[in-house]
C-alpha cells in the first residue's frame, strides 16, 4: 500500500453546518505496518518516496492542460486558489486527478503510479473514455 502525506490549510463551516477542510497532499510515502493503539489510533510505518522531480509537459499532453484550464473556470476550483506549474507534467497530472470526478479507487491507483508517462497516458485514456472519443 502507499499513500501520501497531507497538512490541512484551510477550514470553514459549510452552509449546511458541518466542517469543510481543505487539505493539500504532500509527499509520497510506501506503508510498511499498520496498527492500532489502545486508545484506538491507527498508526503505520512508511518509507517516504523520494519526491517527483519536475516533468515537462511535452506537446502530446496539451490536451490534458487544456483541461486542466477548463476546470478552473468553476467556481469552486476558483475558490481552491491553486497555485501550481503549469510546465510540470507532475503537478498537472495530479491536480487533475485530484479536481476530475474519479472513483477514490481509480485516484489511488492513478496516484501510485510513478512513471509521469505511464500516468499522463492513463489520464488521456481514462478523459477519452469520459468524454466518449474512446
Amino acid at each position: 500500500d502507499y499513500g501520501t502525506t497531507a497538512r490541512i490549510v484551510d477550514w470553514d463551516q459549510l452552509p449546511n453546518g458541518l466542517l469543510g477542510v481543505t487539505i493539500q497532499g504532500g509527499q509520497r510515502f510506501d506503508l510498511a505496518s499498520t496498527g492500532v493503539r489502545a486508545n484506538g489510533l491507527v498508526v503505520g510505518q512508511v518509507a517516504l518516496r523520494p519526491a517527483a522531480q519536475p516533468a515537462p509537459v511535452v506537446p502530446q499532453w496539451q490536451s490534458l492542460l487544456d483541461i486542466l484550464h477548463s476546470l478552473e473556470t468553476h467556481p469552486h476550483v476558483q475558490r481552491m486558489a491553486l497555485q501550481l506549474d503549469y510546465g510540470d507534467a507532475w503537478q498537472v497530472a495530479c491536480t487533475l486527478i485530484q479536481l476530475l470526478p474519479l472513483e477514490e479507487a481509480l485516484k489511488y491507483r492513478l496516484l501510485g503510479i510513478d512513471s509521469i508517462e505511464a500516468l499522463m497516458a492513463e489520464l488521456d485514456v481514462i478523459l477519452n473514455q469520459i468524454s466518449g472519443e474512446d
